[in-house]
This record gives C-alpha cells, sequence and structure tokens, in this order.
C-alpha cells in the first residue's frame, strides 16, 4: 500500500510542476581545441588520453564527453548545457582539460575523431590513429 501512496504523490508531484516556455536548457556540442595521446597502448591497460577544451561562453556549463564507439573508430566531443538564454554571457578563453581514458580489449589499429567543428556546412575532425599490439 505503501509503494501506491508513494507512485500517486510521485505522479502528482510530476504532473503539477510546469516548465516556463523559454526557460528549458539547450544542449550544445562543442568542439576539441587539441589532444595528447599517450606514446604506447596495451590490450586490457588503461591509457589517458588528455583532451583540450574551451566553453563556448561563461554561461555554458560542461556536461561530460561525447564519445560513440563503432567497430575500431571512436568519435569524440565535449557536451554543454546552458541552462538558460542570458545576454549578458561573455567569451570564456580558458582551455580546459579532460581526461580521456581508453582502455583497449583487442589488438588493432583505432582511429579516433576529436570533433573540431563544422567548416563550410561539413563536419570536421582532429584524427589519429593508434595501433594497440
Amino acid at each position: 500500500m505503501k509503494k501506491i501512496a508513494l507512485f500517486f504523490v510521485l505522479a502528482i508531484v510530476l504532473v503539477s510542476c510546469s516548465s516556463e516556455e523559454g526557460n528549458s536548457p539547450a544542449y550544445f556540442m562543442s568542439y576539441v581545441d587539441s589532444v595528447e595521446m599517450p606514446g604506447s597502448y596495451k590490450v586490457d591497460s588503461v591509457s589517458v588520453i588528455q583532451i583540450n577544451y574551451k566553453r563556448p561562453s561563461d554561461c555554458h556549463i560542461y556536461d561530460g564527453i561525447y564519445y560513440k564507439q563503432d567497430g575500431f573508430t571512436r568519435t569524440v566531443a565535449v557536451q554543454f548545457i546552458r541552462p538558460d538564454q542570458q545576454p549578458d554571457c561573455q567569451p570564456d578563453d580558458t582551455v580546459y582539460q579532460m581526461p580521456l581514458p581508453f582502455k583497449p580489449k583487442v589488438s588493432g589499429t583505432y582511429l579516433f575523431k576529436f570533433w573540431s567543428g563544422r567548416h563550410q556546412g561539413h563536419d570536421t575532425y582532429l584524427e589519429h590513429e593508434i595501433v594497440v599490439p
């Protein structure tokens, strides 16, 4: 009985919450400025790749790393949230670092594609091939 009552209370709270139009957070993908790749890699061993990036503005909040795995190809970008649409955001030229742990499970040649932005309507990438013996 307690579980049913809790469910109804939670449902009422969720339904009664209203979001004002225009105040929902906006999600952004941002480019990778540069990367620092380790010199060697081993199967089942963690190597740390340093990702260097800048925030689009001081209103943007870091929201993690976008990481897509497709076979031996890894696509990486930086994710941000902008909680509101403040007009007084300032540029942020600070370079931030984020470690990206990489633990290959099998030997092979891996291609890392770090999203570096859009140029003339096309996505561009900083590409690094690494060999895992």
